[in-house]
């Protein structure tokens, strides 16, 4: 169940759910933002002090920035910031011809959630190959060089591929983002001023030029998502140009994944620590048993957590098509901070 959710998000939201949903909201909502978005697109009716070079509007936030400091950037609510503050949040972004992913997000959303996701969805398959070769890299100095420190009263145990590769992993989730100083996101915060009222307002006016200039659409999904009129917009804008690949990815099962691996990390060196304890115990002896019982209720405690992670997946999977079959414009709320 988990791994087709994973899919379904992953490969981006079926065409018959796209057409569905505008169909449901064509008559009260699509077209006039369409619409609206054209004439900005054309420079109709707007205010001279809204025109701006496009050059000095369209600021990128380096992935290598994004990420820094745990997702500082993601986690912050320009709201609350103060005048200075702001402008040091915007001073993060620069001038950029495309954006490689626009980032579509509701902005009180859980920040360090959102951080989550965007490093899986980042930096999952580099961790990954960083993790495969850490450790055949230890299992190889162990066979061809010299086995690594061990226990004389078990010489054939060796978690040092386990932990090796998994804290590898980790490194690279939480370091990798200094490699990829070359890849630009549209993250509405710090690409658009905050601090200055009228370069916000002509930022906010570039947003289709913003979606137009971007390699693809991420939308950062939870349940407050379709409630925002902002995040609607976007989508529409996006569907309206129709070559922008876009791709839902739930905050809530990607920061459940995260969470599930720390547990299976913590299950098997704790597996590992508990038959070498037992080994020491016993000094070898056949006490099979408390080894039995320990695996029984080891293995009965990861099948909950397995059995509750394939619900959660099956209801968000759930949730998300029903957002598409009952969305209505008129309940979605628009605010500065939304």
């Amino acid at each position: 169940v988990g791994c087709h959710c994973l899919l379904f998000f992953q490969h981006g939201v079926p065409p018959r759910f796209v057409e569905m949903w505008a169909r449901k909201s064509s008559a009260p909502c699509v077209h006039p933002v369409v619409e609206l978005s054209a004439t900005l697109q054309l420079g109709e009716s707007v205010p001279r002090e809204w025109r701006f070079e496009a050059g000095e509007l369209q600021r990128g936030v380096p992935v290598s920035k994004l990420f820094a400091g745990l997702g500082r950037v993601i986690r912050t609510r320009a709201a609350e910031l103060t005048v200075a503050q702001q402008q040091d949040l915007f001073s993060v972004s620069r001038n950029v011809a495309r954006f490689d992913i626009f980032i579509s997000h509701v902005c009180r959303s859980p920040g360090f959630k959102k951080y989550v996701t965007l490093v899986l969805d980042q930096l999952a398959f580099p961790a990954f190959v960083t993790a495969l070769v850490v450790s055949l890299g230890l299992f190889a100095f162990e066979v061809w060089c010299q086995p690594l420190p061990r226990s004389s009263l078990n010489p054939s145990f060796s978690c040092w591929e386990l932990i090796g590769g998994v804290i590898a992993a980790w490194v690279a989730c939480v370091f990798g983002h200094v490699f990829c100083r070359h890849t630009h996101c549209f993250f509405d915060c710090a690409s658009i001023s905050q601090s200055d009222p009228e370069l916000k307002a002509a930022g906010i006016t570039q947003i289709p030029a913003f979606l137009r200039a971007s390699r693809e659409v991420v939308v950062l999904w939870d349940e407050t998502y379709f409630t925002r009129l902002w995040c609607v917009y976007e989508i529409a804008v996006a569907q309206s140009v129709g070559r922008i690949s876009m791709r839902f990815l739930p905050t809530s099962v990607y920061a459940l994944l995260a969470v599930i691996q720390v547990i299976n990390f913590i299950r098997e060196i704790s597996g590992d620590l508990y038959e070498f304890a037992l080994f020491t115990i016993t000094r070898g002896t056949d006490a099979e048993w408390p080894s039995v019982l320990f695996t029984l209720v080891e293995e009965s405690l990861w099948l909950a957590l397995e059995m509750y992670a394939g619900r959660r997946f099956a209801d968000v999977l759930a949730q998300f098509q029903g957002q598409f079959d009952d969305f209505d414009v008129r309940a979605a709320a628009i605010s500065v901070e939304s």
